[in-house]
């Protein structure tokens, strides 16, 4: 008699949990109309930005399944839905939401071009993010991560990887990898060094490493050849590898820093604008000034130079 009334509130409370967990899930879910999962299936395209999320509702990770009998209702069965008009999922948009988790159902979408997921509550970011090896774009702005799986090395065809305003320390040496990079922001977080196998991204044409916590730059930064745009403004440095390589460089943003002497910019011919505002500077040396004869806008503000 004793185990019978104990296990009854044990079941009664298995029960309340399964029905809460339901109630959970079938909120999110409304979230997301048919409709719009209907759009997807023919555009290959899903937005779902704005929608308090907290969670990647189960109706996305079953996008390509066939639907259940009781979901037949809300399904057009003139022919508009059928699985012959399906095109695989390739953006996916997730912004501006509530998520802490991205399920590993999410490496069933293998086809996805686009995933945005800036400004949520993510902390940690699945290993299952490495078997989408069709990413072009990830932005995972405006969130709490504090590191990166190494599965990230698999994403060998990214262009565009935003990851500033989050908690990081370091990039892995995984970037190696990424020697399609075009631009990478990882802006506003709070790493102190930059690995050697940055030189690897050799179409890189902007990198944002501002408000950050570096005090060096590594000596082979000079191998990004293709680098147009460089913000390492806003961090601890008191002096910088040469940048005579970078022959492509147009705009160099090094404001806020310790720097005590003109960067070393023989051979960037393209550079037109130079921040240098707000650093250590007090004698500008005349070799290094030449460099700067086709500079149409240098910015020494708030520096100690004695002339």
């Amino acid at each position: 008699a004793v185990e019978t009334t104990l296990r009854v509130p044990v079941l009664e409370m298995r029960r309340s949990l399964r029905k809460w967990a339901d109630k959970d899930h079938s909120v999110q879910d409304r979230s997301v109309p048919d409709a719009l999962l209907r759009q997807a299936r023919k555009s290959g395209q899903l937005n779902l930005s704005n929608r308090g999320l907290e969670k990647v509702p189960d109706k996305v990770l079953r996008l390509h399944e066939p639907p259940q009998s009781d979901d037949t209702a809300s399904i057009d069965v003139g022919n508009e839905d059928q699985w012959w008009d399906q095109v695989d999922l390739t953006k996916l948009i997730l912004a501006s939401n509530r998520i802490a988790q991205i399920p590993e159902g999410i490496a069933q979408f293998a086809a996805l071009q686009v995933l945005d997921l800036h400004d949520n509550q993510l902390v940690l970011l699945s290993s299952a993010i490495g078997e989408l090896r069709e990413l072009r774009r990830l932005i995972l702005s405006h969130n709490q991560l504090a590191e990166l799986p190494e599965q990230m090395s698999s994403l060998v065809n990214l262009v565009l990887l935003h990851l500033e305003h989050n908690k990081l320390t370091k990039l892995g040496e995984f970037i190696q990898t990424f020697e399609h990079l075009e631009d990478l922001d990882v802006s506003h977080n709070q790493v102190s060094e930059v690995s050697e196998a940055l030189e690897c991204m050799t179409r890189l044409r902007k990198l944002s490493m501002c408000h950050n916590k570096l005090s060096t730059l590594p000596q082979n930064f000079a191998n990004l050849k293709s680098l147009q745009d460089l913000d390492v403004s806003s961090n601890r440095l008191t002096e910088l590898p040469s940048l005579s390589g970078l022959a492509k460089l147009e705009r160099l943003n090094l404001q806020h820093n310790l720097l005590q002497a003109l960067p070393e910019v023989c051979g960037c011919l393209q550079l037109k604008e130079v921040y240098l505002g707000n650093n250590r500077l007090t004698l500008l040396h005349g070799d290094r000034l030449k460099n700067l004869r086709g500079v149409v806008l240098l910015d020494l503000r708030d520096n100690n130079i004695t002339v």
